[in-house]
Parts: structure tokens; sequence; C-alpha cells
């Protein structure tokens, strides 16, 4: 018998009134995805790929690798099936090879299988958020695809729309394009600030116009009071010279600055002695030039102690190590909480008046300190670490008292340009992002206004099935 009406159609293929995520034009149908498409898994494993592969190989990563063999052919969609990448939704028309826990679509009737592409990008992963399996690695199972709900136009209305959201898309991965460098400018912009600050380019007008400053007396002083600090001076290993700086600044030694204090120790035994419970921080909660703390934990302390380590206004705090990013990272202590102390993996330098510990903060950013922390670290294979003596040889330039003021004021100054140029970025990616989620929202819900009631419903479309 011929089917003519959707009365008719078997009742699986449809999805009823009271399940569908929302209303469509009258010549559209509901239906689930597994009535469209075929549905495979690559047989390949990961070792497959190779470097001069012909052909594309998609694992479950963003990315194809490549491969000497093609098991698929022709219009395709890939969705990884387990992993991190779970939700991704890639399009392919060629051969191709693919990974075992790959899952491969390709149409079953007369359908658009661009159609069906672009509306798995508006909802296959929140789709999938709440319907993975697995505890180690996650995963989906088959009937994530078949039973996926999809809204259908007749075939020629499939074709409309993605005419029309290629177009739309594509203008705004120009717009995105345009954007895309800002990241990497700004992160260039801020070295050459910092290069600048610590080489005297940014204060050469104002030296010019204040002659007679120097930073001689400002060291002598300070030596006085840190007699005894520097007999455990390494030899420094420098693999480039250090930056030529103005006359009226002078090099000092981070002892020759500051009190520099190890942390305490985290598992210690008190066999039965009085102890507080005070907050501390870890590596994680020093970052690089700005504290993190979402999450600060508390330690156990002997009451004596925790004048030994307690942290005071000003204190500046560098990390011992760990990857390479961790080494040396440094931020400013402004009494974010009270009675708070660090842990052995952290040292604390206070700063003598003379000098400000923002000033050094910013120095810790330069190329010449990072080369510095890294070239005289304990390094293992993956990881290194400074100890005290290496952090407190730590050479700066030290300029006089009035200068350092105006370094940190015109850091401070460039750095909140950049950060508006930041925000400025972050709103128009977000922007260009919810924009693309609109397009796809109203393509599949028939707002394009490219819809013709005159044409064939889509039940023809289920007919075929």
């Amino acid at each position: 018998m011929m089917i003519k009406t959707i009365e008719e159609l078997p009742v699986e293929l449809l999805i009823p009134k009271a399940d569908q995520p929302y209303e469509v034009p009258e010549n559209w149908v509901w239906t689930k995805l597994g009535h469209l498409v075929f549905v495979k898994t690559g047989k390949r494993d990961a070792n497959h790929g190779t470097e001069d592969g012909q052909y594309p190989f998609f694992t479950c990563a963003s990315e194809p690798i490549n491969s000497p063999t093609f098991s698929f052919e022709g219009e395709s969609i890939l969705l990884p099936g387990n992993g991190a990448n779970v939700g991704l939704v890639l399009y392919f028309d060629g051969k191709f090879e693919a990974y075992q826990r790959t899952y491969v679509l390709q149409p079953k009737c007369r359908v658009s299988l661009k159609y069906i592409y672009f509306q798995l990008l508006l909802g296959w992963k929140v789709y999938n958020d709440s319907r993975q399996y697995g505890s180690a690695t996650n995963y989906i199972k088959l009937e994530n695809i078949t039973k996926y709900p999809i809204p259908l136009p007749p075939l020629l209305e499939q074709k409309r729309i993605v005419e029309r959201v290629e177009l739309l898309l594509a203008k705004l991965q120009e717009a995105n394009r345009r954007v895309e460098d800002i990241p990497e400018i700004v992160r260039s912009i801020r070295k050459s600030i910092i290069t600048n600050a610590f080489i005297g380019s940014s204060t050469e007008n104002w030296r010019r116009n204040n002659p007679g400053y120097s930073s001689s007396i400002l060291l002598d002083d300070l030596k006085g009071k840190t007699l005894g600090k520097t007999k455990n001076k390494i030899k420094q290993d420098l693999s480039f010279e250090p930056p030529t700086i103005p006359d009226s600044w002078n090099w000092a030694i981070l002892f020759n600055i500051s009190e520099i204090q190890g942390g305490i120790t985290k598992g210690k035994m008190y066999n039965g002695e009085t102890t507080i419970e005070l907050p501390y921080l870890r590596v994680a909660n020093v970052q690089d030039g700005f504290l993190e703390l979402n999450e600060v934990k508390k330690i156990k302390c002997l009451q004596g102690d925790m004048h030994k380590y307690e942290l005071k206004e000003g204190d500046l705090l560098f990390t011992e190590g760990g990857d390479r990013d961790k080494l040396g990272r440094c931020a400013v202590w402004n009494n974010e909480i009270k009675d708070c102390i660090h842990q052995n993996h952290i040292f604390r330098a206070r700063i003598l008046k003379g000098v400000f510990p923002e000033y050094i903060a910013y120095f810790t950013k330069t190329k010449f300190a990072k080369e510095y922390f890294f070239n005289n670290a304990s390094q293992t294979v993956n990881l290194a670490s400074i100890n005290i003596t290496v952090l407190g040889n730590l050479p700066i330039p030290i300029p006089p008292v009035e200068e350092q003021m105006q370094i940190i004021k015109i850091i401070n100054s460039l750095y909140e340009k950049i950060e508006k140029i930041e925000n400025i970025y972050m709103y128009t990616k977000e922007k260009i992002q919810n924009i693309e989620e609109s397009i796809l929202s109203r393509a599949f819900r028939g707002d394009f206004g490219t819809n013709d009631l005159k044409e064939k419903n889509a039940l023809e479309i289920l007919k075929q099935i």
C-alpha cells in the first residue's frame, strides 16, 4: 500500500509531538537521525597512522592525521566516540580512514548530509553532555546517534538552508580570522613593554628632564642591612650578556635588597605539640604576576612558627619550580587573606625600603630573568627547580627610587590599555560565537524565510525508508 499521510507512516519513524524539542513548519517532520544515515565505525587503531600517508585518518582528535590506506569514501560526517572530543562534529567528502572508536555517518536516503552536519553543529554537543558513559574514559553508544532527534524539512529547503548557512558562516569566519591574531599580538606587545622598561627606554625622557639621580647611594645603604646575605653566592650561568642599562642604574642581586625565607613543610609531625591551623599558599596559588586564590587550603603550624612564615603586605612570592612555566613565577602579596603563610615550595622575599616590590615583580617577567632561573635550576627530564641561593643571586637592574615609580606607572598604564583590547577581543569572540549559534538555531526552526509550503512535505523522504 502506498503511504500518503503522516498517520500511515510506521510510528517508529516519527517523534511524537509531545517529545518534539520545538515546533517546526507544517511541511517539516521530526524524526531520528538513525532513520536518515548509515552508522559505521572505523576498524583501525591509532598506530595505523603514518606521517607520509596520503589519506586523512580520523581518530577521536580534533584534527585528522595521515593514513596509507582508506576504508571510506564519499560524503561523510565523523563523530568521536570517546574521550575529550565527544560532541565534536566533522565533515569530509573524499577517501579517508577512521579509528575504531570514530563513528562514520553516510546518507541512507535522499537527504542533504551537509544539512545534517550543520544541525549537529548546533545540537550534538549539548545533547551528549548528559548522555555519556564510563568513568576512566568517557564514551557514547550507538543509540546516542540513532535516537538523536532532528527536524527534517523537504529536500529543496534543506539545500536552501545549507546554502544560506554556508554564506553566513563564511562571513563570520572572515570576521573571526581578522581578530584571531590579536592574542599573539598582545603577548608580543607585553614583552616589548617589559623589555623597554628594564633597559631604560621607557623612562629615557624622564631621565633627560630629571638629571642627577642615581641608585648608587640607595644600594650602598641597603648593603649595610644585608651583610652576610651573599655568602652563598653562586657562579651565575647566563646564556647571554645582561642587557645594557643607563649609567644612573646599578646592578644588584636579590640578596642585596631583600630578606628571603622558605616556607612551611607540608606533612610535618608535631608529636603532641600545640598547633594552630592557618591558611597557606601553594604553587597553584602563585601565578605569573597574580595570585589565584579561589582555593586556599589550611595547614597545621606551631604557634611560634607563625611569625616566621607569616606573609606581610608587599612580600614577593616566588615558586620553586616544577614544569618550566612554574619556575620562578612571581606575584606580590597584598594582604588578601588574614594570617596567611606559605609552603616550602614557595619562597618569600621581603623587599627592603628603597625598592618597590611591584618593580621587582615586573622584572621577573623579562626574558633575562626567566633565562637566568632556567639556566641555574636543578633539572631532571621534565622538571626544574631553584633553591634559595639561586633565587637570592638573581641579578636585578636598580634605578633610582623616583625612576622605579615612573616605570611602574608606565607599565600599569600600558597594561590597562592592553586589558581593554583583550576585553574587546573576548567580547568580539563571544559575539561571533553567539551569532553562529543564532544562525544555526534560526536555520533549523524554519526562520530563514526560505521555506515553501507548496513543496512536497518532508514525509516524502521518510516514505523512501
